[in-house]
């Protein structure tokens, strides 16, 4: 019903358009820090593959994608530089210029009432199902929740529009909710935090790495809003790669910069 949408290898364009997002960043990354270990025609070919994957980006017709690669952007021109603003201020103007933006973007005004599932946008979609499931809950299961995957299987009860069909949350924060209760939100909540703490100190070493870092956590916690991101099995083994092997590279540097401090203390003894 959305058209032609790209997704590549992958299983559903949602899924190519978040790993697109991620590569995109990284290469911006290496791009912007001239890495050491690519070599120099390949890294400043760079910006032309930036651009075919954000043509790329755009036929997922993913509009969360979208706000995530706006606001990674967006972010990096205000903290490190500023005359980017100049390309993010004339970018929307120009994606309204695109159809396949335009269309997906303006789709969002319109199918708002809830009358049958043909003539609801995706959005207005999400937010009945979600209404439906956490006003079936019982207060005794706000704790605990249903169970993991009951979500999907309670669909068929509480959702007015389910028919016969099993549907997703499209929430990782509500399916979280119903299915382990406000305990499984706010360990999904302490695990994020607790891998930004581990990377922020980390900032002083490498800046442009550890912001990209932490922007994906924004940006995959941005996704997780509306999209069933616990379900995209590719993408995370990506996210969670990326993160590991940052916190990995950092802290070794780390561990080197003391070991040659120390021994220049030793040595001026």
């Amino acid at each position: 019903e959305d058209g032609f949408r790209i997704k590549s290898t992958f299983s559903h364009p949602n899924v190519f358009a978040f790993y697109l997002v991620l590569m995109i960043s990284i290469s911006f990354y290496i791009y912007k820090a001239k890495v050491a270990f690519l070599p120099v025609f390949l890294r400043r070919s760079l910006p032309l593959y930036i651009l075919l994957m954000l043509a790329l980006l755009v036929m997922t017709k993913t509009r969360s994608a979208w706000i995530e690669c706006f606001a990674f952007f967006t972010f990096y021109a205000l903290f490190y530089d500023r005359k980017y603003l100049l390309f993010i201020v004339f970018t929307p103007l120009l994606g309204f210029l695109i159809p396949e933006i335009r269309d997906r973007l303006l789709d969002l005004g319109q199918g708002n009432e809830v009358i049958n599932y043909s003539q609801l946008n995706s959005y207005a979609w999400r937010k009945l199902i979600w209404h439906d499931g956490l006003h079936w809950m019982k207060p005794i299961h706000y704790i605990y929740g249903y169970g993991l995957d009951s979500f999907k299987y309670y669909s068929t009860v509480f959702f007015t529009m389910a028919g016969k069909s099993h549907s997703g949350a499209h929430s990782v924060y509500v399916q979280l909710f119903f299915e382990t209760g406000i305990l499984g939100v706010l360990a999904f909540t302490w695990a994020h935090l607790k891998v930004a703490k581990l990377l922020i100190p980390f900032h002083k070493i490498n800046k442009i790495m550890i912001f990209s870092s932490i922007m994906f956590l924004l940006e995959y916690s941005l996704a997780a809003y509306s999209d069933n991101m616990l379900d995209y099995l590719s993408f995370n083994w990506y996210l969670w790669f990326v993160l590991g092997a940052t916190y990995a590279v950092n802290y070794s540097k780390q561990k080197t910069m003391q070991i040659n401090a120390d021994d220049y203390m030793v040595e001026n003894k």
